[in-house]
Parts: structure tokens; sequence; C-alpha cells
């Protein structure tokens, strides 16, 4: 008896195999998982390097959506533009001010991520710009704040001359970053908080334009004029 059924099991184990080969059901293929990929995937500035680093983000199949590129140190590192096109985008990093190494964190909807380490420069010349530089409009802690504001107004405080290579800087939150332009002389509008010069300074107002700004936001405003100093920040509001 105990031979008929082993007989038995073997029969009916090569007829169900007989069966899955002569055409029957057999399991779906598994697809490999989406992966992003960055290259470089790391990069140190170099002294005085000043130009936005280009990261190219690769998805091993499929289109880009939802993408989003944020960087750990804000402060320090902005990302400034993104283009994407199918499986690729082109991320430019602008270096910002000395500091600590950063993360730049890559991902998109489908919850496939990358990253690239970032490594500022080993430096760090005296201000030019006072620390005690300041927003003055939108007025420091403003809320409500229109996201068409355009146009922010400093009071920028300089041991020596004027310094007219200044540049706007925004983080928004903790890890996303806006740029504004060029900081220039100008006139502030009436209601902006007029703060009294550091003894010894020169304080020149000036305005810097500014993209439209997303709603609900906080934002840290920060000016730099050399990327081998630290992070000068100057006020924050919201929208």
């Amino acid at each position: 008896m105990k031979h008929l059924r082993v007989a038995f099991l073997l029969t009916v184990t090569a007829a169900a195999a007989a069966g899955c080969s002569a055409g029957g059901p057999s399991p779906a293929p598994t697809s490999a998982p989406v992966t992003l990929s960055a290259s470089p995937s790391a990069h140190t500035f170099a002294l005085n390097e000043t130009s936005p680093l280009t990261v190219w983000v690769d998805r091993s199949a499929g289109t880009l959506t939802g993408f989003t590129a944020t960087v750990s140190n804000p402060q320090e590192f902005g990302v400034l533009s993104v283009g994407i096109s199918g499986p690729v985008a082109q991320v430019l990093i602008l270096p910002v001010a000395s500091g600590a190494m950063a993360t730049a964190t890559f991902a998109d909807a489908s919850g496939a991520m990358t990253t690239a380490s970032l490594s500022p420069a080993i430096c760090g010349r005296p201000e030019n710009n006072d620390y005690r530089s300041q927003l003055i409009w939108p007025l420091p802690d403003a809320t409500g704040v229109s996201p068409n504001v355009g146009t922010l107004y400093f009071a920028v405080f300089t041991p020596t001359s004027l310094i007219l290579t200044t540049k706007l800087h925004m983080v928004v939150g903790t890890t996303s970053t806006l740029e504004g332009g060029t900081l220039q002389t100008a006139t502030p509008p009436i209601g902006a908080a007029t703060p009294t010069p550091p003894p010894g300074m020169l304080e020149t107002y000036m305005s810097a334009s500014v993209p439209t700004l997303p709603s609900g936001a906080n934002i840290h405003t920060q000016i730099y004029d050399d990327t081998c100093q630290g992070a000068l920040l100057t006020g924050t509001f919201s929208t």
C-alpha cells in the first residue's frame, strides 16, 4: 500500500507539470523596481568656484513625474533650476556660502530617490557685508505677504565702500530654496523698517527682485557676495 501511494503521488505531480508545459497558466513576470541615479554623485567645490554645478538625474525606466530636488543645508547651497526631459532631469546647484557638507536629494512620484553629496570649499574670508544687515521690506517677521510681492528691500551695512555684487538667496521652509536678483541701490517704500547703522558702518538701502513665492511658506532671506564666507541671514517673513 505504501508503494502504491508513492506511485500515485509521482503520477499526479508529473501530470501537473505536463499540464503547465502544455499551455497552462504561468506566473506573471515581475518588473524591476524603478531607480534614480545622479551624476556626479559627489562634488567638492573649489576655492572661488561660483558657477552652478550641473547634476544629471536619470530614471531607470519610464518618465520622471513629480520630481523634486532639495538640499540638506539650504543656507550653503541652492537649487537654481530644474529641467526635465523624459527620464532625465538637469539640476543646477548653486554654491552660496562656506560651511559643512550637505546632501542634495532627488525624488519622483514613484518614491524612487537618489542623492549627491556636496562639499563647500575650505575657506573663510572676512565678511564684506556686515552681519547686522537686514530685511526692511516686507517688515521682518511679517505674515500674509503677497506671493507676488516682486521686490524685497534691505538695509546693507558695510565697513567701507558698498559691495555691488551682493545677491539674494532665499530658504523656503527647511530644505527648499529660491534665488533672487542682484541687489541694487533703491529707495525703500513708505512703512519700511529704518534700522540704526552700527557705529562705523556705511548704510545703503538696496532691493532685489524675486520670483513668485509659494503661498503659505516661511521665507528666510540671505544675502551674499562671496561663497567663501559664512551664511548672512537678514530676516524672515511668511506668505
